[in-house]
C-alpha cells in the first residue's frame, strides 16, 4: 500500500463514528466538545481509573476527564462497553510509547500516542474518494 500525505487545518475533520476492535461505539453524544459528540474511552494509570472524552476534532486536543494525569504518563486505554484494550504494539514515532487505535467507517483508523502530552497521531482513510468528497459537505468538514 502506498502513502499519500494531505495537510488539513486543525479541526477540519470531525470523527462522527468511532468503534473499538469488537465493534462497540465509542461515541458519547451526551458529552460534546467543540459542538460535536466526543469519543469516550476508559483510561487507567497507577491506581487511577476513569473516563476520558477525546476531542472528535482531528488535531484538536481539548480532551475532558475528571482525572489528573501527570505529564508524560503512559496510560492504558480500553473500550468503556466491553473492556477490550485499544492499545497497539506499534510504538509512537515521536516518543516510543505504545499507541492506541480507533476504528472508523469503511476500514479507516485513527492511531494516537498513549503518553500524556504527546500529540503524535495518524489518520488512515480506506475510502479516500468517499471521504474526500465529504470535505465540502456540512461547513467544509469531513465527517467520518
Amino acid at each position: 500500500m502506498e502513502d499519500i500525505t494531505i495537510r488539513i487545518r486543525t479541526g477540519a475533520v470531525h470523527v462522527q463514528h468511532a468503534t473499538c476492535p469488537a465493534g462497540c461505539s465509542l461515541m458519547a453524544p451526551d458529552v460534546s466538545i467543540g459542538g460535536f459528540p466526543s469519543i469516550r474511552v476508559t483510561i487507567a494509570f497507577g491506581s487511577e481509573r476513569g473516563q476520558l472524552y477525546l476531542d472528535p476534532g482531528y488535531g484538536s486536543f481539548q480532551h475532558q476527564t475528571g482525572l489528573t494525569i501527570p505529564p508524560r504518563t503512559v496510560v492504558e486505554m480500553s473500550c468503556p462497553t466491553c473492556g477490550e484494550s485499544l492499545a497497539q504494539d506499534e510504538p509512537c514515532a515521536d516518543c516510543g510509547a505504545r499507541t492506541f487505535r480507533l476504528s472508523l467507517p469503511q476500514g479507516g483508523t485513527i492511531t494516537g500516542c498513549l503518553r500524556a502530552g504527546c500529540h503524535r497521531h495518524k489518520l488512515e482513510l480506506a475510502d479516500l474518494d468517499g471521504d474526500l468528497l465529504r470535505l465540502y459537505e456540512r461547513d467544509k468538514r469531513i465527517i467520518l
